[in-house]
């Protein structure tokens, strides 16, 4: 099974959804009641659509599935602020999202493929490999069961999970647009943000989007040959490319982006390395998020807290920058550390 093939209501936008209830000779408002229902209450069943007509309610059931994640880990429990969760979708395979609490804010960390191909030496998703795109209902069925399972708003989303999102960049950006509709989530696009390890051309097609979604580029280094070296992408976008491409997202959408920086030892740990990435970052609107590495199978190595002290010293000088110590790394939880050992359905 595809994933063009798992059909349901939940890939629909709202426009998308008054046109099928349109279609089907309905009134417009039953439209907004409908979305309502699956984004606001959060229903788990069309059952629970109270003022629908049933002939409408037995349609969108026989139009596809409307449960489309079902949770595989239900006695994993809230560690250090953060939670994972092991997600069962229609064919078979599986998933990972994060919940992190933070004070006020509730963050998800969305998947947005199973697995990943770009073979980036460090992360752990890179050893399942690519097996497909998640469909929008898909994506944005983790944060409905997240919402639902810990019975808060989700405040912010972050599309950092499993996957490259701006290579399943249509599904990716109709689910942000789901999540940023006023009658679904209703989650401001400044709080929703989509990271990329840098894949150049969807990075022009986002700044010139009239969504104000956020950017985070996963740079990593700013030595061409190191950065290829640990990023495979970088053979094919490689960072002429991709700085002349963050320069255009910043000049088209007058935003700052997020470059991730993770730090491993002995590999971009030095005061040459950090040196190098202001050179390459001068003249870009940035903040940077120091992430100490999370150490998983790949066999790469946390610098000393010392180390990652003296980095974070030389880069402040000029830049805006935050160490971030990975919430969820005890339960395998954190950046680079989101991988699932079972046999998955081949497509």
């Amino acid at each position: 099974m595809t994933n063009n093939q798992i059909q349901s209501i939940k890939n629909l936008s709202f426009t998308q959804l008054n046109e099928w209830i349109k279609n089907r000779k309905y009134q417009d408002f039953r439209s907004k009641q409908v979305f309502q229902w699956i984004y606001k209450k959060k229903v788990i069943s069309t059952e629970q659509m109270l003022n629908i007509p049933q002939k409408l309610r037995d349609e969108i059931n026989n139009y596809g599935h409307f449960s489309l994640v079902e949770i595989a880990n239900p006695d994993e429990s809230i560690i250090n602020s953060a939670k994972k969760y092991l997600f069962k979708l229609i064919d078979g395979n599986y998933i990972e999202s994060v919940l992190i609490i933070e004070k006020d804010r509730r963050t998800v960390c969305l998947s947005s493929q199973i697995g990943c191909g770009l073979e980036c030496s460090f992360c752990q998703t890179a050893k399942m490999g690519f097996l497909r795109n998640l469909t929008v209902g898909e994506i944005v069925d983790q944060i409905l069961f997240i919402s639902n399972d810990i019975s808060e708003k989700i405040t912010n989303v972050v599309y950092m999970g499993m996957g490259e999102p701006l290579l399943n960049y249509e599904n990716v950006i109709n689910s942000a647009i789901i999540i940023n509709d006023k009658n679904g989530l209703n989650i401001g696009a400044r709080k929703i943000t989509i990271s990329t390890s840098g894949i150049v051309p969807q990075i022009y097609m986002l700044a010139d989007l009239k969504y104000q979604f956020k950017l985070a580029v996963s740079l990593n280094s700013g030595y061409n040959e190191k950065r290829s070296n640990i990023m495979p992408i970088n053979n094919q976008f490689d960072l002429n490319s991709l700085i002349k491409a963050i320069k255009y997202y910043n000049s088209a959408t007058n935003k700052k982006i997020t470059i991730e920086y993770v730090l491993m030892k002995d590999i971009n740990d030095s005061e040459d390395d950090a040196k190098m990435l202001l050179e390459t970052l001068k003249d870009i609107h940035c903040k940077i998020n120091l992430i100490p590495f999370n150490e998983n199978e790949t066999g790469f190595v946390r610098p000393t807290k010392e180390t990652i002290s003296k980095f974070s010293e030389i880069i402040k000088v000029e830049k805006d920058v935050t160490i971030r110590w990975s919430k969820g790394k005890e339960e395998n939880g954190a950046c680079g550390q989101l991988y699932f050992k079972k046999i998955f359905v081949k497509m």
